[in-house]
């Protein structure tokens, strides 16, 4: 636990990291505005309206990644494969905007939470094909455990983000368990 904490808080300038948080909330503010503005509209407009957000949450995203990957202090340069780069952008865009009209067409809370979560395993999986994009000498060694929590967080936490910005924020608690209703 101790490595993990090192890491984050003696491998890192906060100052990428603070940047890297400012434009991941610019950039899920304005996706989720534009969402609402796709919601509300039909054929071709709600199409521009929807591919908008999805380029907007999708560069955002992957923004966000590399300003925060600017914020790792390795040791040594990092280098990235220009491919494999490019190609978590396009996860990033693709899946998002997948998630995104399944959210515009979304008449249920579940529907919500299924097209959030469809946001968040492109969030995962931009990342890290974002971090197999980095071009170095040795291989990097996962935790299992670690990166199983960090996708369900995130497919979870983006379920969760889209139905509360959708207007579907009414929570019950029931037996210690919250639910959406």
């Amino acid at each position: 636990m101790f490595s993990l904490l090192d890491f984050f808080f003696k491998d890192h300038d906060f100052l990428y990291v603070g940047m890297a948080a400012a434009v991941c909330m610019l950039s899920a503010y304005a996706c989720m505005s534009l969402l609402r503005h796709a919601v509300g509209m039909e054929g071709r407009t709600r199409t521009i309206w929807l591919t908008v957000s999805a380029l907007s949450v999708g560069l955002g995203i992957w923004s966000t990644h590399f300003v925060a990957m600017l914020a790792f202090r390795a040791g040594f340069p990092l280098q990235y494969d220009i491919v494999l780069t490019g190609v978590s952008l396009l996860i990033a865009i693709i899946l998002c905007g997948v998630g995104l009209a399944v959210a515009v067409r979304a008449t249920t809370i579940h529907d919500r939470f299924l097209s959030g979560a469809v946001v968040g395993a492109g969030i995962s999986a931009m990342h890290y094909v974002g971090i197999a994009a980095l071009l170095l000498e040795g291989r990097p060694v996962w935790s299992d455990g670690l990166v199983a929590t960090s996708i369900i967080a995130g497919i979870v936490l983006s379920g969760l983000a889209v139905v509360t910005a959708m207007g579907g924020n009414r929570w019950r608690l029931i037996g210690g368990a919250v639910l959406l209703t």
